[in-house]
């Protein structure tokens, strides 16, 4: 983290001299800027107890399969490093709206292995959208 500091210090200095451009500070800044949010996710990570790898495999699948899930039931420390995970460049605020430029690698292979033209269809969404048809109820 240190030596991120210093490297934007002397990208600064280096434009205040005319060294380099304002993009090519700007360009410059941003990817430190990245390594630092990445350098904090990993320092994250390390700071956390870990559990066996049944549970930590337990737990990866059940957070892929349903996030939004697994987000309720956590903790707000493992939300946050879940957060990084999930959104490795950060949220993003332009004044008006939230953003996330960048999503995991896992969820774009997710997206892609279930894209729209699947034909698998998640069970649990199938069993909500058949009980609430009374035609397709059992009759027991």
């Amino acid at each position: 983290m240190s030596e991120l500091a210093e490297r934007r210090t002397a990208l600064v200095q280096k434009n205040l001299k005319g060294v380099i451009s304002d993009a090519v500070l700007q360009e410059q800044l941003a990817i430190t800027e990245k390594a630092e949010v990445e350098a904090c996710s990993t320092l994250a990570l390390l700071n956390r107890s870990v559990g066996s790898p049944d549970e930590a495999v337990a737990f990866s699948t059940e957070y892929l399969q349903c996030p939004s899930d697994t987000w309720k039931k956590v903790g707000i420390k493992t939300q946050t490093q879940l957060q990084w995970f999930q959104f490795p460049s950060g949220l993003t605020f332009d004044g008006e709206k939230f953003g996330t430029p960048e999503i995991s690698f896992i969820f774009k292979a997710k997206e892609a292995i279930l894209s729209p033209l699947s034909t698998r269809v998640d069970p649990r969404r199938l069993e909500l959208l058949t009980s609430s048809m009374p035609w397709m109820r059992s009759t027991r």
